[in-house]
């Protein structure tokens, strides 16, 4: 999950907006899978997912 993360990170860096988004997805799905839904990693998968959306 958390690697999903950096990479989405990089890629958004990078100025590659989908693919960042794409890895922040697939953090947030294992995310979802693995953590409570309070936990502090969700929110930032969906904080990243839509800065990426209005960048993109």
């Amino acid at each position: 999950s958390h690697i999903y993360h950096l990479l989405g990170s990089i890629k958004k860096d990078q100025g590659e907006y989908q693919e960042a988004l794409t890895f922040y997805e697939k953090s947030l799905a294992s995310y979802r899978n693995t953590l409570p839904p309070n936990h502090p990693n969700l929110a930032a998968s969906y904080d990243n997912i839509g800065v990426d959306v209005i960048y993109k």
